[in-house]
């Protein structure tokens, strides 16, 4: 489908950057995934893969670092783009491109999914009653 394809070309542009940020990174690890060459080592685990492989939502490293922008991996952290007032600057990567904005600049919403509407329609008095406020896609930046 076209959203498929979107969605696989818009990793793929963020897989083969070689800027600085990729989302999902920690600012001070950046350097460790610009590319620099055909292979990636794994941050922690050390094996080595080919950089075609990061962040295309399959987790190839023990570690999880081949999907830093990705919910492929269990128990790994996304880093926010930016810090919340309340000093939280990451989520768990299972909140990644879910369709709601858990990062307060929305940088966890990069590919900008949206939630079927029944669903949120169903969940709606819920999350109105609750204390905490919850933001759909696409994200604002509340910062």
């Amino acid at each position: 489908s076209t959203k498929k394809a979107r969605d696989k070309s818009v990793r793929e542009g963020h897989r083969q950057s070689t800027s600085v940020y990729i989302p999902g990174v920690k600012t001070n690890f950046a350097a460790l995934y610009a590319k620099r060459g055909e292979h990636f080592k794994c941050l922690i685990s050390g094996e080595i893969i080919a950089y075609k492989q990061v962040n295309d939502d399959y987790c190839d490293c023990v570690d999880g670092s081949d999907e830093p922008s990705t919910n492929a991996c269990e128990n790994n952290a996304y880093y926010c783009k930016i810090r919340s007032f309340s000093g939280k600057d990451k989520i768990e990567s299972s909140k990644v491109n879910d369709g709601i904005c858990d990062c307060c600049d929305g940088s966890d919403e990069w590919l900008n999914h949206t939630l079927p509407f029944k669903l949120n329609a169903a969940n709606l008095q819920a999350m109105k009653s609750s204390k905490i406020q919850v933001y759909f896609t696409p994200c604002i930046n509340r910062c």
